[in-house]
């Protein structure tokens, strides 16, 4: 009798086939740190001593670091925060808005969680540059007189990379599972045999090394603990990118084959160290191998880190998709690359921005080492951020009782600081740029909150019911334009008490008559990912009217243009474009306002976003709205 019943036996076998694809997509980047971070230690800006407590210390604080971080914080506690499969911070934080509850607390947290989901953008710019590069830097060992060509290299690779967004993560992680796994294998090859030479390593299993060293280093301590960052940053890049693959495939694969390389290969770089074994061009990654391999290893790590970078690239993805759904950013075009999964989509505007930004770092930094200087300090503060918002989900959503929870998430959060406060002292080194780029984004994202909430003041304004619609007499009715005409509106038209369209009203005013058959199409985006309710609901309403209410997912690829078709919902479509205008009752508020202008003209029109391109005739009408310090009103469109 088989111990896998038939019904588990498809799951199963489907769970290990996207753990296989997890491996290319989702591992990339912490599974690459080896190539960099035990390395940033002893060979870095403040080099540790060679000695045995040194090393065995470190690779204490390493061990541990993936252990309690990666394997208990992230796999066993944060992953349980998804959104109907969803992660990332953005899924903790509509978690906590499905709750209704604005308390406080949770004003605070949910500008928190905004803010983190920035820094993790800007997290994303540094790993595909940072990974590549340490990767390329393999060829000073096997022809120094390249050296002055690794720079040209990586931006080659990096363009290649981001070009080949295009086409899905789907089909990119059929052949990075692959290689990953040869990459794992071969790394925890390459440790495990400097560890048979030198077992006494595994002595840093015993955490007392870790609590030794930081006792005995005290202040200095704080620059290892940068370098210790290095191995976990891309636990968060594992939580933005669970909506990709699962929660199940993503834990199997850490447990089956990515935690034991790491750790392998971390000890037997430890115990390189301690061999007296010499460390060619002071790259203890790349003299774990004999020299008939160099050549190999340097063109499978450089593979390894074209991957790595994926985990960021797809994470900042999800983010946006993530982002605009939940009315923190412009729209823009999404493109969803498979059929199976409804995660795996292709941002054009934020690759080409992603790529611009990792080649502005490389060429500014121009190595791994001084880039390992700007990375860690936002991560580490994103860290934290999602252990805020995962104890407020557990308090506020799920109702667990904090006199457990506190205690748990207060050990995290310690843990989180603890890496954060070290990173801070990378700041003037290059830590700056990453806070920047996170607090550029984060403005972005408070401009657009704040300038939609002012045009829902507008829509607000509306007067105009259906009843008042219904009850008009002259010629509104007896000479109505031969047409058909359909209006979004913010609220569903349902009954005579509900407000018809601002666009409908500005329409009215300017032309004076109405459209022969008018359609009102009301689209609500659910803090759920994906809609499993009843998608449309149709009200036929009197005089030629009809009212639809289109319900999606804010994960979903909104196709509006086959529902009309479905409901036999034809002819032009009524869009208003605003014409923004500032009052400049003060020089900040006409910055905000002048911002938001920008940003409403840049963002994916709303026809296409909403999948009508192609399907009816677009008409817009300008509808100028003023935006005070105080209110938002439409302005006279006679």
């Amino acid at each position: 009798m088989s111990s896998v019943s038939e019904t588990e036996s498809p799951s199963f076998r489907r769970n290990l086939l996207l753990a296989f694809g997890a491996l290319g997509v989702v591992y990339g980047d912490i599974g690459t740190s080896p190539l960099y971070a035990f390395n940033e230690a002893f060979f870095g800006h403040y080099p540790l001593a060679k000695g045995s407590p040194e090393v065995l210390g470190v690779l204490s604080l390493f061990f541990w670091a993936l252990t309690l971080i990666v394997t208990i914080k992230y796999l066993v506690f944060i992953l349980r925060a998804d959104n109907q499969g969803e992660g990332g911070v953005f899924s903790e934080l509509a978690l906590l808005q499905q709750t209704g509850k604005k308390s406080k607390s949770i004003k605070i947290v949910t500008g928190l969680l905004v803010f983190g989901a920035c820094l993790l953008y800007a997290d994303g710019l540094i790993t595909p540059a940072i990974s590549v590069l340490s990767a390329v830097e393999g060829i000073q060992i096997v022809a120094p007189g390249m050296s002055k060509f690794i720079v040209p290299i990586t931006i080659l690779i990096l363009i290649t990379l981001f070009s080949a967004q295009k086409f899905g993560t789907g089909a990119i992680s059929r052949y990075f599972g692959l290689i990953m796994t040869v990459w794992f294998l071969t790394i925890a090859g390459l440790g495990l045999v400097y560890l048979i030479k030198v077992p006494e390593v595994l002595a840093a299993l015993n955490p007392a090394y870790a609590v030794q060293f930081l006792f005995h280093h005290g202040w200095h301590s704080l620059f290892v603990l940068g370098a210790v960052t290095l191995c976990i940053t891309g636990g968060e890049a594992l939580y933005a990118d669970m909506g990709h693959f699962g929660r199940a495939p993503i834990r199997l694969a850490w447990s089956g084959l990515v935690y034991p390389a790491l750790v392998l290969n971390y000890f037997g770089q430890g115990a390189l160290l301690l061999s007296g074994d010499p460390i060619q061009a002071n790259n203890m990654f790349y003299s774990l191998a004999p020299d008939f391999l160099l050549i190999p290893l340097v063109i499978l790590a450089t593979m390894a880190t074209v991957i790595a970078s994926q985990a960021l690239i797809s994470g900042a993805y999800s983010l946006t998709q993530q982002a605009i759904g939940l009315g923190y950013f412009p729209r823009m075009q999404i493109t969803h690359t498979s059929h199976d999964v409804h995660g795996q989509i292709y941002m054009p505007a934020i690759n080409w921005l992603l790529m611009i930004g990792c080649i502005g770092l490389v060429l500014g930094f121009k190595s791994s080492s001084n880039l390992a200087a700007a990375y860690g300090l936002t991560v580490t503060a994103t860290m934290g951020i999602t252990t805020i918002g995962f104890y407020m989900v557990g308090t506020k959503v799920w109702n667990w009782n904090p006199l457990w929870l506190a205690p748990l998430c207060g050990g995290f959060l310690v843990l989180d600081m603890g890496f954060f406060t070290a990173n801070t002292l990378k700041f003037l080194e290059g830590g700056y740029v990453p806070v920047i780029i996170g607090l550029t984004i984060y403005s972005v994202m408070w401009i657009w909150n704040w300038g939609k909430g002012k045009l829902g003041e507008v829509y607000r304004q509306t007067t105009l019911t259906l009843g008042d619609l219904l009850s008009l007499k002259g010629i509104e009715w007896k000479d109505r334009i031969p047409s058909k005409i359909s209006f979004f509106t913010p609220t569903a038209v349902t009954d005579e008490n509900s407000f018809v369209s601002l666009t409908l009203q500005t329409f009215m005013t300017r032309y004076h008559s109405l459209p022969a058959a008018m359609a009102f199409i009301t689209v609500k985006i659910s803090h759920k990912p994906i809609w499993n309710g009843e998608r449309v609901i149709r009200y036929d309403l009197p005089e030629n009217m009809v009212s639809l209410v289109i319900k999606y997912g804010y994960m979903e690829d909104i196709r509006l243009g086959e529902i009309l078709e479905e409901q036999g919902i034809r002819g032009n479509i009524l869009v208003g474009d605003h014409e923004i205008v500032a009052d400049q009752s003060s020089w900040f508020h006409d910055l905000k306002v002048r911002l938001f202008r920008n940003l409403l003209r840049q963002a994916f029109p709303t026809y296409r976003y909403f999948g009508l391109k192609g399907h009816t005739k677009i008409i817009r009408e300008i509808m100028p709205v003023k935006i005070t310090s105080q209110s938002a009103y439409l302005m006279d469109v006679e």
